[in-house]
Order: structure tokens, then C-alpha cells, then sequence
């Protein structure tokens, strides 16, 4: 991630900057996607280690301090197994691990390449509840591939769990509720009101409405702020999976 100290420079500025002093032919560079992210910054992703230290090298040549760079955390890709039995949902952690390695032949050492992040009871379904692992790259290609778990009694689904930090507050991502310090939003008509208050039947995203004004750029801002097709959402979505690491 390359971020400008410049807190009123825009991420086409900052693009425009680095590819101006910046030639990858000429110190071997391989970048394979380039992201605008918030804060007028760039995430760049390079094909391997030694492109990634080559353009931070350049970075801090050309530049010196007029761009803060930051390696993202890269986490592991995370499957969601569906409607398991609530007794199964009850039992340790560590427990759940190994059973569903002994049910579907998964091999030693499982518990080195999964781990359990959350579960919790299904809203629609009292009796079944979800449980999301993290996992290492050739487990989640292994269990992509099969679709379907027997998890106790029961042959559950499984899938991809794609997530967004959100607030419940403002409708803002990464942070929670009980750390924001923003002012309370609607989800709905980004009102400054709460959301089970809202009476307004005309729907506008307090995201989309804040980029919209900020960034000086056309995007719909006429849907509610969880809507999943919200350009914001999108967007930060695509940033998460950009830091997730699906190679071997």
C-alpha cells in the first residue's frame, strides 16, 4: 500500500505521480493489479516478493517521504459450513476441528492448516448454526472442490464466507460499533437518525453520498447502505480479497 502524507491528494494524483517517476521495464518490475484505495492510496500487487522490494526500494528513492509505505496483512482464504446441528455448534473449538477431519478423511495435521473463527446459532433455523474456518490455501482449494461436509449427523454446505468489517453505527467499515466515534447514520436514507426510525421511503447510501462529494466522482447513491451491490461495499470487498492469500 502506498499512501501520500498529503491528506487532500487523491489516489489518481498519487497514480499518476508513481507511474510518471516509475518505469517497470527498467528495473524489472511485475505488477499484476493496481487498486485505488482510501486516503488518496494505491494497493499494489506484485507477482512476487522481489518485485514487492524492488518497488519499495524505487518508492523511497524518488519519492523520500511524501509516501508512506505499508504491507497489508495478508490473511487466509474462509469457508462457512452451513446449518450444522446445534450440538455439533456446542462442543470445544479444537473438538470441531478434529471431528470434521475424522469424518472426511482430511489427514494429520489439520489443525495446523484450519482454525475456527467463529459459529453461532442460525437466525431462520433455531436448531442449526454456522461455523466459518480460516484455512490454508490447498484446504480451501480441497474443500471448494467438494461442496459438502459431513458434520455430525448431518451433510452440511460449505462455501466461501467473503466478509466486510462493518459498523452498525454509521455504516462505515473497518471498525465496530462500540470504537466508532462518528455520528449515528441511517442505513436507509442516511439520515441522522437511527435506522429502525426511518420513515423515509426514498433510499440513499451515507457511503456512495460521502465518496460522491469527497472524490468529486459519479456513482448511485440511490440504494441503501447494506445493499450488497453498493459500490462501497464492492469496493472494500475487492480490497479484503486482494489482501487474502489463495496461492500454495
Amino acid at each position: 500500500m502506498v499512501k501520500p502524507t498529503d491528506t487532500k491528494q487523491n489516489s489518481t494524483e498519487t497514480q499518476n505521480d508513481i507511474t510518471r517517476k516509475i518505469d517497470p521495464g527498467k528495473i524489472g518490475l511485475r505488477v499484476e493489479k493496481i487498486k485505488s484505495i482510501r486516503d488518496g492510496g494505491l494497493l499494489i500487487n506484485c507477482s512476487n516478493s522481489k518485485s514487492k522490494d524492488k518497488l519499495i526500494e524505487k518508492v523511497q528513492e524518488e519519492f523520500g517521504n511524501k509516501y508512506k509505505i505499508e504491507t497489508p496483512k495478508i490473511r487466509y482464504p474462509k469457508m462457512i459450513i452451513k446449518n450444522a446441528e446445534i450440538t455439533f455448534i456446542d462442543k470445544d473449538n479444537e473438538d470441531i476441528i478434529a471431528e470434521i477431519s475424522e469424518q472426511n478423511d482430511m489427514g494429520e495435521n489439520i489443525q495446523n492448516k484450519m482454525k475456527l473463527i467463529k459459529k453461532y446459532v442460525n437466525k431462520k433455523r433455531k436448531n442449526s448454526g454456522n461455523i466459518i474456518l480460516e484455512t490454508k490455501p490447498d484446504i480451501f482449494d480441497k474443500l471448494r472442490q467438494i461442496g459438502k461436509l459431513n458434520v455430525g449427523w448431518r451433510r452440511c454446505e460449505i462455501e466461501e464466507y467473503l466478509d466486510v468489517l462493518r459498523c452498525f453505527k454509521c455504516a462505515g467499515y473497518n471498525h465496530l460499533s462500540k470504537n466508532c466515534e462518528n455520528d449515528t447514520a441511517c442505513f436507509k436514507c442516511a439520515g441522522d437518525h437511527k435506522t429502525e426510525e426511518c420513515s423515509n421511503e426514498l433510499l440513499k447510501c451515507i457511503n456512495c453520498s460521502r465518496a460522491k462529494e469527497k472524490l468529486k466522482i459519479k456513482i448511485n447513491i440511490s440504494h441503501a447502505a447494506f445493499d450488497k451491490e453498493c459500490p462501497c461495499y464492492i469496493r472494500n470487498l475487492e480490497n479484503n480479497l486482494g489482501k487474502t492469500n489463495y496461492s500454495q
